[in-house]
């Protein structure tokens, strides 16, 4: 039944249905309704059918699969089953439709960010990923970034050219801010070729790391893009501004940066002391056991309760998860270590070596990494996240990692965990350690410019982030929004033109000297100062949604245009980082011969059609 018959059926004005009529237009009780929506209809199977497989990223093939539709039989015996070549033109049906819903949404949009990464797997497939983010309209109750994860397809070459392709395909060359990528040597080396990041310090840096290793294809990057560009045009489009993904930098900060630490995990000679390197040992024979055999794990289980988290070298935080569940669970009193060393001798008798068995001293080692790492990981957490995601966050929480170390150095409470700490905030050389890695981001006028028009953080967070510069950003601010208010000049031609065109009579208008250059200037400046009282005495707001009525109410719609200027740049590419997580699921060895544009569109319509077309 149409929305337009029931309207109809129900309407005070026009035809009244007549009462001895069959009644078949009336509106649905609310039971009816009810059982409306849950009668099963085939149109309603086969788009349950297509979102499982799609947001499970699932061979189409498996559709045809006889076990497949002898489930099917014993829970819908009712339900075609689609075979495997409608299952195919489904899929393409909605990534085509979703394709043209995302291009008619960048077409309206003034600003937007990408992220890019690479994967490589074991099946001979290297991907290239583009996710594209873009700043929704602002309305009169709210606004919220909206995450488009847009483009996956094979890498053929270098990741430089292929996201040029990309920004042509979508027709957002022009209006990129920025594209947000790991620190992988490929990315850093695509962009120092394609883009113009002159004021990168870290851009030349000697090294590049990606702990996560698989995901980057070791190649000659620098051949493949000499080779590939040699020949063309030189008006060929430059990448946009490169900002490196602050949440892998700060993995790399909490694993590269402290892997070798003099007195804290490293040394050389027998009075060396390594304090974490012991303890970090015994927990990962643990985590070992506790992976590599189910009696173990059920054995650990009975003990502690719950099985323990176990550190993924690709994921991450997870070092400092698993290390803080073990001290919540196994090693959490006398009793329970106790417990756990019998496990750990049980499973090491009969070997030569001694099984390691923690102390008092392991769980204190311990419990310090967990207090210096926790604002790391903090940070990290809330820089990842894809609600609220505007680059206006970066400064404010990384100011605040900063103050959360240096406060725990100058607490002095830690009796192993000081290098840790050392390490963290400054190292010798040009990369490791924070103030290498972040600290030129507090003199980046455009990040300031995200920070002090973010209504969460605006000028009283600015003195805080960066005091040497808050004058000169604030003035920034008000020549950006007074040149946006006050309007161009005329050029001298066509002023000339424009007053011989004028009538007689316009030499008597009372309001002509309004248009003289002296009063137009004094109106800007009047402009300014008006502006300047609104920033001096704009208060940060503590909702974290973003809504229009936390910003000045003087020209809001100015303000609003510059907040979406700077804050349209991701801080971090997890959104892509996610997207690949999938890969694995779909790149199984039974799968392998998935081509190309079928793993597009699955990860496509994965990423898209799930929440625009079959919600």
């Amino acid at each position: 039944m149409s929305l337009t018959t029931i309207k109809k059926a129900t309407s005070k004005k026009g035809h009244r249905l007549n009462v001895r009529e069959k009644d078949t237009s009336r509106q649905l009780s609310f039971r009816q309704a009810q059982e409306m929506s849950r009668h099963f209809t085939q149109d309603k199977g086969r788009q349950a059918w297509v979102k499982w497989f799609t947001t499970l990223c699932i061979a189409p093939s498996i559709s045809a699969h006889p076990a497949t539709r002898e489930m099917m039989k014993v829970f819908r015996p009712e339900f075609n089953l689609p075979s495997h070549t409608a299952m195919k033109n489904t899929i393409d049906d909605q990534a085509r439709k979703a394709k043209k819903e995302l291009m008619s949404i960048l077409k309206e949009a003034r600003y937007v960010a990408t992220t890019a990464d690479a994967g490589v797997h074991t099946i001979a497939h290297s991907w290239v990923a583009l996710c594209i983010g873009l700043m929704q309209k602002l309305c009169a109750e709210s606004m919220a970034r909206s995450p488009a994860r847009a483009k996956v397809q094979p890498d053929k070459g270098a990741p430089g050219k292929r996201d040029l392709q990309d920004h042509s395909e979508f027709g957002i060359t022009r209006k990129i801010v920025a594209t947000t990528t790991d620190n992988g040597a490929n990315y850093c080396a695509a962009f120092a070729h394609f883009g113009d990041n002159q004021d990168d310090p870290l851009a030349v840096a000697p090294e590049h790391e990606d702990p996560d290793g698989g995901d980057v294809a070791i190649v000659s990057v620098h051949d493949l893009l000499e080779e590939e560009v040699e020949d063309e045009a030189e008006d060929l489009p430059k990448l946009p501004t490169q900002r490196r993904c602050a949440a892998h930098t700060l993995n790399l900060l909490a694993t590269t940066d402290v892997s070798k630490v003099v007195g804290w995990n490293y040394g050389t000679g027998r009075q060396a002391r390594q304090p974490f390197t012991k303890a970090a040992a015994k927990a990962q024979g643990l985590w070992n056991l506790h992976n590599r055999s189910s009696v173990v794990a059920n054995k650990i289980r009975d003990v502690v309760g719950r099985k323990l988290n176990t550190p993924c070298p690709t994921r991450w935080n997870t070092l400092y998860d698993a290390t803080e569940c073990l001290l919540k669970t196994a090693l959490k009193d006398p009793e329970t270590i106790e417990a756990i060393n019998e496990v750990m001798k049980s499973e090491a008798a009969g070997k030569r070596a001694a099984a390691p068995v923690f102390t008092e001293e392991d769980k204190e080692i311990l419990q310090e990494y967990c207090k210096v790492m926790k604002p790391v990981a903090i940070c990290l957490h809330r820089l990842q996240a894809e609600v609220n995601a505007y680059m206006g966050i970066l400064l404010p929480y990384l100011m605040l990692l900063k103050r959360d170390l240096q406060a725990i150095k100058r607490e002095g409470e830690l009796r192993y965990a000081d290098p840790l700490v050392d390490a963290l905030l400054e190292q010798d050389g040009t990369v490791h350690g924070f103030n290498n890695r972040f600290m030129h981001l507090f003199a980046d006028e455009d990040l300031l410019m995200a920070t002090l028009t973010h209504p969460n953080h605006g000028p009283f967070m600015l003195k805080h982030v960066a005091p040497a510069l808050e004058e000169d950003i604030k003035e920034r601010l008000i020549r950006e929004i007074v040149t946006s208010i006050t309007p161009d000049p005329l050029p001298s031609s066509q002023s000339q033109d424009m007053v011989t065109e004028k009538p007689k009579e316009a030499s008597d208008d009372p309001f002509a000297f309004l248009e003289s250059p002296t009063v137009m200037e004094e109106d800007g400046s009047n402009i300014g100062e008006l502006i300047k009282k609104e920033v001096d005495t704009w208060g940060r707001s503590k909702v974290a949604e973003v809504k229009p009525g936390q910003f000045p109410s003087m020209h809001r719609e100015k303000w609003i245009s510059l907040f979406i200027k700077y804050n349209t740049a991701l801080p971090s590419s997890a959104a892509v980082e996610r997207m690949f997580s999938t890969a694995g699921d779909v790149l199984r060895p039974k799968r392998a011969s998935m081509t190309s544009d079928r793993f597009e569109k699955s990860v496509f319509t994965k990423e898209t059609c799930s929440s625009w077309m079959l919600s």
